[in-house]
């Protein structure tokens, strides 16, 4: 996610997206060399900036060479040691209705999915999902809730933490503040609220697509075979001269499409 340096939009480049879909020109340039740099690159997975296809330069802040010089000569074991020794967990980052980061890009997704059915282990496993999901959203209007008091006997409740951060999204549920006068502090709980839902959920483009192995093209569901890609001989998947048949694969679609810098450092945590 970033702002593209032609038409200025905050944009998102989906899978398979290699300019900007509003201008349709490369979105980005490198600091370092100043090479057009499109979404055909690869990511940095620490700084999560496009890495130049002529330098090499990834984010000008990426800690990366950092961690590569005070590394080098080192051996697996003692790199470890030394890059967790350098690394400080960085401050939670929350949007503006109150959710991590970490759960608007990808638990999120994994958790609506769940509860469509898919990448689910059994239909026991997708019902419960959906049940978790339904206890939240059929909470009366004004209905307040913690995690902790929420969760059943044995579970850790990481999952209704999920569906209480989902129903932020999908405008059933918000964040209020608590001010414990006793205790003298604050803390936060979900309330039930019925809102509109948030505009930066991409829940129409979470679905599997169904991509081809030859071209890795993709489609949308039911599109069962390539409309480009021929079997050149008989295999187990197809006779010579038949279309390329399909495979599913997971949605890389982010949940959120909020820009990064759009959400804000919080140290009060839920």
């Amino acid at each position: 996610m970033g702002t593209c340096i032609n038409c200025k939009k905050t944009i998102t480049l989906k899978d398979g997206e290699k300019n900007c879909p509003n201008c349709g020109l490369p979105p980005y340039t490198c600091w370092k060399c100043g090479e057009e740099i499109t979404g055909e690159t690869k990511e940095c997975s620490i700084c999560h900036f496009f890495i130049c296809p002529n330098c090499k330069y990834c984010g000008k802040d990426c800690r990366f060479p950092e961690f590569f010089k005070a590394t080098k000569g080192m051996n697996r074991r003692e790199t470890i040691y030394k890059i967790s020794e350098m690394i400080k967990a960085p401050p939670r980052m929350d949007c503006p209705k109150g959710v991590p980061i970490s759960y608007s890009h990808a638990k999120l997704r994994s958790i609506m999915m769940k509860i469509k059915g898919i990448g689910v282990t059994s239909d026991k496993d997708h019902q419960e999902f959906k049940e978790r999901f339904n206890e939240i959203a059929n909470f009366e209007q004004g209905h307040t809730w913690t995690v902790k008091q929420i969760k059943k006997p044995g579970e850790y409740g990481h999952e209704m933490r999920e569906v209480s951060f989902l129903g932020i999204c999908l405008g059933f549920a918000k964040i209020v503040e608590v001010n414990d006068k006793v205790k003298d502090k604050k803390y936060f709980i979900f309330e039930r609220c019925d809102e509109e839902p948030c505009l930066n959920v991409n829940k129409n483009d979470l679905d599997n697509k169904m991509q081809c192995p030859k071209c890795k093209k993709q489609f949308k569901k039911p599109q069962s075979h390539c409309t480009s890609c021929i079997y050149s001989r008989d295999s187990k998947n197809g006779k010579k001269g038949d279309p390329y048949k399909l495979v599913e694969r997971r949605s890389s679609v982010q949940f959120c499409s909020l820009s990064r810098n759009k959400f804000i450092k919080k140290e009060k945590v839920l």
